[in-house]
């Protein structure tokens, strides 16, 4: 016979589950959108990097500001590894313009690169400033760049499969030999 005490607080956590539903409702359309989804895929330009110090360690909650002149179009906190993102909003019309990067390990200038009509591909700027020096390219967590990651991890995994077929062909060996024995032990 069925407890009705159960079905009885069943039923009543499933009318407490549904009464809270308009309310997540109501909670989640009042949440601000994303700030990327305003912008147009060829108005978007992330300037990204990483901040070091001359020693190359990373300067954690370092301001970065981009200026356009002497407006302050971008700004952001670098997070503990000294990296940053800072989406801008910028036209086609903006191709070629100088932009200052500003950090508290020094202040480069940087131009805006990228192909005016096209839409498809994602603007990224990559400006590292490391010890005051600018760095225009993909840096890595440890300033090794991209491709030094790529090369090392098709190393290993060529390594790898090197030593899978080497292990394979060794058991393939010891099961003919084991084999071999067996078929002479019954001749005897």
């Amino acid at each position: 016979m069925p407890d009705l005490h159960c079905r009885h607080h069943k039923e009543r956590n499933v009318k407490f589950q549904s009464s809270l539903l308009p309310l997540l409702a109501v909670c989640l359309a009042l949440l601000p959108a994303p700030a990327l989804a305003k912008h147009e895929a060829n108005h978007r330009y992330n300037v990204k990097g990483f901040v070091l110090d001359e020693n190359e360690q990373p300067l954690a909650d370092s301001a970065v500001t981009i200026r356009s002149g002497n407006s302050v179009i971008g700004y952001q906190k670098t997070n503990s590894q000294g990296y940053y993102t800072i989406p801008l909003h910028l036209h086609d019309t903006d191709f070629g313009k100088k932009l200052q990067v500003r950090t508290a390990a020094g202040e480069a200038a940087i131009r805006v690169r990228f192909t005016p009509g096209n839409k498809a591909t994602r603007r990224v700027h990559y400006a590292n400033l490391i010890g005051g020096k600018l760095v225009e390219n993909q840096l890595s967590r440890r300033r090794f760049p991209a491709s030094v990651y790529v090369a090392s991890t098709a190393a290993v995994v060529a390594v790898s499969a090197i030593i899978i077929v080497a292990r394979q062909a060794k058991r393939r060996r010891r099961r003919k030999l084991a084999k071999v024995q067996k078929h002479k032990k019954r001749k005897r």
